[in-house]
């Protein structure tokens, strides 16, 4: 927008003057809405006009509209653009850009002598407003210079003729829908601006509705010229929500905070999303955007967010909240989710013989441990237990047989504990593992809870049956 400010402002009414930034935006008293063209589109010149020319009299910054309800009537503007050299805007319709939309630059002329530039727009040039008043992508109404050299080039306000599928123009004129206009032939005064009267009347017309807050209308622009070699402008339909008009903007909503989460593979995590509309009277609806990981589930309707997490890692989750005004505005927040592995389980204890000498004892625990306490032989016990006396008066006690090492290989889980000798198992004897103080690398005991609690501690105890030395059930 050149550096122009265009915040929505008020304006109770236009006095053309051929200056949009201070008819229209410099104003004081009714909403003004702004549709900035795509900057990275412009008039084709050619290139050996390009350093002479800089910026067609076609090229159309942006639209600004203002709806004045005194009179029930729409104002537009077409916003030029400023000239780098001349720090001036260029005039609507100046085609060369020499500060007279009705002579030709002569070095233009030496390089295309049959280059024409019409005063006002006039012969082949064109430009206005086209307006897609029941939103359906379709133009209903043009407003501006028309494109037919052989009708008359006043301004004037039609019903589309859309019987070119890609560009409108004019068909039955609105005489009594056609307002004021100013063209001038001014480098101060030199935009091209307009009105559209009896608005309402005219929606109501076409669109078999009557004109409210909500209702939601289209609005592009087009100009050209067939008689020069500068090409043409094309802003696409953008829309604009009749509200903003008159000061009723929706508004989007608003999603309060959401703290980073945890999570467990396995174990739902439940978080309400919670959100608020200062638009009275609007209904929200809630979303996961494209992208979700599988698992993760919202209620449309409570904002109440589920996630059954299915692997390990961190998970973004973007929620977007929309409200039911026309059109609709959202806001989306990301929840960010750590999620653990689930609780690691004991696996399999597998003794290893030699000479039917036990030579050691093989646990199966978990890829994920942190190798410190996992291959700390302290977190390990190897006993026999002895029984003396009978029936009550029996008494067991527990023979501690050391461990030489304990040895963990992170890439299969497994630690094997090695005794500091060998010895036949011909009595009772037990292992165990204290849950509490083997940890994985979240901090997480052996076999805890899922809320991270410690683990207890295991107890496996070790029989020899038929020739084979095996774990019997687990007990805790």
């Amino acid at each position: 927008m050149d550096g122009v400010g265009l915040e929505t402002r008020t304006l109770l009414s236009v006095t053309f003057t051929g200056d949009v930034v201070k008819d229209f935006l410099q104003s004081s008293l009714q909403n003004v809405v702004c549709l900035d063209a795509d900057p990275t589109k412009e008039v084709t010149i050619d290139p050996s006009l390009k350093p002479l020319i800089r910026i067609s009299g076609l090229e159309i910054s942006s639209i600004v509209v203002s709806y004045d309800t005194n009179v029930d009537t729409m104002n537009l503007g077409f916003l030029q653009p400023l000239d780098t050299v001349t720090k001036k805007r260029v005039i609507a319709g100046d085609v060369d850009n020499n500060g007279d939309s009705g002579t030709v630059n002569w070095g233009v002329l030496a390089l295309q002598p049959f280059f024409q530039d019409f005063p006002g727009l006039g012969g082949p040039e064109t430009m206005y407003a086209m307006l897609d008043l029941n939103h359906d992508g379709t133009t209903d109404v043009v407003a501006g210079i028309p494109n037919n050299p052989d009708v008359s080039k006043d301004y004037q306000v039609a019903l589309a003729d859309v019987s070119n599928p890609f560009l409108s123009s004019f068909g039955q004129t609105l005489p009594d829908n056609t307002g004021m206009f100013s063209l001038l032939n001014d480098p101060d005064h030199g935009a091209f601006e307009f009105s559209i009267t009896h608005f309402s009347e005219l929606y109501q017309s076409v669109v078999n509705q009557p004109l409210t807050a909500k209702s939601v209308i289209d609005i592009g622009a087009f100009a050209a010229s067939t008689a020069d070699f500068s090409g043409d402008i094309f802003l696409p339909l953008q829309t604009v929500p009749f509200g903003r008009l008159l000061g009723s903007m929706n508004h989007a909503p608003t999603i309060e905070t959401v703290n980073p989460q945890q999570a467990t593979v396995g174990k739902p995590l439940t978080l309400p999303i919670r959100a608020t509309d200062v638009d009275a009277g609007q209904t929200l609806t809630y979303a996961l955007d494209a992208g979700a990981p599988a698992g993760a589930n919202i209620d449309p309707v409570t904002g109440l967010l589920t996630f059954t997490p299915r692997a390990a890692g961190t998970t973004m989750l973007s929620v977007r909240v929309t409200d039911n005004d026309t059109p609709g505005l959202s806001t989306t927040t990301v929840v960010k989710v750590t999620v653990l592995p689930a609780p690691i389980q004991i696996g399999n204890v597998k003794l290893i013989s030699a000479n039917n000498l036990m030579a050691g004892i093989a646990v199966t625990l978990d890829t994920q441990l942190n190798p410190t306490t996992a291959r700390d032989k302290g977190n390990y016990s190897l006993v026999q237990l002895v029984t003396t006396g009978k029936g009550s008066n029996a008494v067991t006690t527990e023979k501690v047989i050391a461990l030489r090492s304990a040895v963990y290989k992170a890439s299969t889980g497994r630690v094997l504990l090695t005794p500091a000798t060998r010895f036949a198992l011909t009595g009772v004897y037990q292992l165990k593992i204290d849950g509490s103080k083997i940890l994985d690398q979240w901090g997480r005991g052996l076999d805890g809870n899922r809320d991270g609690r410690p683990g207890g501690l295991a107890k496996y105890a070790l029989t020899k049956t038929g020739g084979k030395v095996v774990p019997s059930a687990r007990s805790m």
